[in-house]
């Protein structure tokens, strides 16, 4: 839906990680890129296999990942479903 034709796109044009993100987010940190991919690669599963991403302060009951940054890897185990890359 929304999200697929940039996931997409970047894909195609050979992006290794991805974010998908609202145009108001705002990002109060440094170094939250590094992090992720750090997050990622590290997996001691599979390496750049699942999602990264910050917490939303603002649900102080629930927080949770709002905006998922993945790598290229998650768009090609999703192919089935239509990612199609």
């Amino acid at each position: 839906a929304l999200f697929n034709v940039p996931t997409l796109t970047a894909y195609r044009d050979g992006a290794d990680y991805m974010y998908l993100a609202n145009d108001d987010l705002v990002l109060e940190s440094t170094g939250w890129t590094s992090s992720f991919v750090e997050a990622l690669r590290s997996n001691p599963m599979t390496a750049n296999l699942g999602v990264a991403g910050a917490a939303d302060t603002s649900d102080t009951v629930t927080p949770q990942i709002e905006f998922p940054f993945f790598h290229r890897t998650h768009v090609e185990l999703f192919e089935w479903c239509g990612a199609n890359p």
